[in-house]
């Protein structure tokens, strides 16, 4: 039998926003945000299984971000999954090639719009 895990309340959260100097159609800056945190998944007793939610997540220390689309530096759009990583380089990593990504997609908008103030 599988051990199922609960997971910690979230630590060490922070948020990061970028614009990308960039306009959708409607003329509204596109950018991005990330929120990065950190969590513990441990192992749950018999008891806590049959009253607490669970997690399939083997047992220990994660580090994650869920990234966002914005629009004039507003959430924007529907959210996307989160991720995780047993490292915090792998997620910083992973948050770079996000935003390296995010900004590419955006430079592809043709014709180019200008931001509205």
């Amino acid at each position: 039998m599988e051990t199922k895990t609960k997971r910690s309340e979230y630590q060490n959260q922070d948020t990061r926003a970028e614009r990308f100097g960039v306009a959708d159609y409607k003329g509204r800056e596109i950018g991005g945000m990330v929120d990065t945190f950190e969590f513990d998944f441990t192992p749950m007793s018999a008891a806590e299984e049959a009253t607490e939610a669970s997690w399939d997540q083997a047992p220990g220390h994660y580090f994650g971000f869920r990234p966002h689309a914005t629009r004039n530096g507003q959430r924007f759009g529907a959210l996307q999954r989160k991720q995780l990583f047993l490292t915090a380089g792998a997620r910083d990593a992973a948050v770079e090639k996000y935003f390296r990504n995010a900004r590419k997609r955006a430079e592809k908008i043709d014709p180019p719009v200008a931001v509205r103030s």
